[in-house]
């Protein structure tokens, strides 16, 4: 017989004001280290934030207004350097945009690891990623390179 969701949480030692529900099932919330309220969306599933939920909501708008196309979410990009992995980058979204694909990152705050991985994005892909905030598309990240590279490039 299987067990309801209040023996399930009574087991685990957690209450129902523990708990969020995602679909049919319930899950034992975790207090996020940035304070985000992770969204379960019945039609399209998890997001780590309402401002991760809100942007793909504008973003299904303006696709289906034919602004953009091929969207898609969480797409991972492997950064090797010299043929060595160094770590994986997963974009919030992808798509297109004036044909050219844009890579783009629902982001409260940037974390330490977030920068390094958006410059290894540059470096590695030549992507840069756009990056929406509450105030809406933050300006593009200042990335220093040295003359050696700047030299080598042209």
């Amino acid at each position: 017989m299987t067990k309801s969701i209040r023996e399930q949480l009574a087991e685990a030692g957690a209450t129902l004001g523990d708990v969020s529900y995602f679909g049919n099932a319930a899950v034992r919330s975790k207090e996020s280290k940035w304070r985000n309220t992770p969204v379960g969306d019945p039609h399209d599933g998890h997001f780590d934030s309402t401002l991760e939920h809100t942007t793909w909501i504008d973003l299904k708008r303006r696709q289906q207004a034919g602004e953009i196309s091929d969207l898609k979410r969480q797409v991972t990009y492997h950064l090797k350097v010299s043929g060595v992995h160094v770590c994986s980058y997963r974009a919030d979204f992808v798509f297109q945009e004036g044909g050219r694909q844009v890579v783009a990152d629902a982001k409260g705050k940037a974390t330490g690891e977030y920068i390094l991985k958006y410059k290894l994005m540059l470096a590695v892909w030549g992507i840069r990623i756009r990056e929406y905030t509450e105030d809406g598309i933050a300006p593009p990240r200042m990335v220093r390179t040295s003359q050696k590279q700047e030299a080598r490039h042209d």
